[in-house]
């Protein structure tokens, strides 16, 4: 079986731990987790193995059982050059193209005349203090990460780059809508 269409952004990131070395899901998830990866990718812990199923039936990964004493045997993973060849492919791409990220907010503002005008400003202070809250807990995990290496550094920035932008979006579009007659 192969993949029909390119890796996705998770499928993407196994590949890359992957191809870190050989590995078992316990050891990937441990690596995110250190990492501070679950803050940018959507991986759970329960979906580590589903992944590693599906890229190994893709044969991007193979996976062999390691034959220490350890009960139950775990399953090690290493990349196949079709899955480094996947995942540079990939790489290329998102290196190369912005995404337009896609956010459950957009449909919010498109429909905020739904709702009341006082309860849809309670709902928008409410966004940029979620939106605070989250921007200091990467603030906090940046601190107990350090020292980090210029990578996962320039991961961090992202992330952090994009709240702080969303929180300026966010604190003006609250500013702008107070002045709105009613019902617009």
């Amino acid at each position: 079986m192969r993949i029909a269409q390119e890796p996705t952004p998770a499928e993407v990131a196994i590949l890359g731990l992957v191809n870190e070395g050989e590995t078992h899901g316990y050891g990937i998830n441990q690596t995110i987790e250190e990492r501070g990866m679950h803050i940018w990718t959507a991986i759970g812990f329960s979906s580590i193995y589903a992944i590693l199923q599906r890229l190994e039936k893709a044969r991007l990964i193979r996976g062999r059982r390691d034959k220490t004493e350890r009960l139950p045997a775990r399953k090690l993973y290493r990349i196949t050059s079709e899955g480094r060849k996947a995942l540079q492919r990939a790489l290329k791409l998102y290196l190369s193209e912005p995404d337009r990220p896609r956010f459950r907010v957009d449909l919010g503002v498109a429909n905020l005349y739904l709702l009341p005008k006082e309860e849809a400003i309670k709902c928008l202070e409410a966004y940029c203090a979620n939106l605070r809250d989250k921007i200091n807990a990467l603030d906090r995990r940046v601190e107990e990460l350090k020292p980090l290496d210029f990578i996962t550094e320039a991961v961090f920035d992202h992330a952090l780059g994009h709240r702080h932008a969303e929180l300026g979006w966010a604190e003006t579009l609250l500013k702008k809508y107070r002045k709105q007659p009613t019902g617009v």
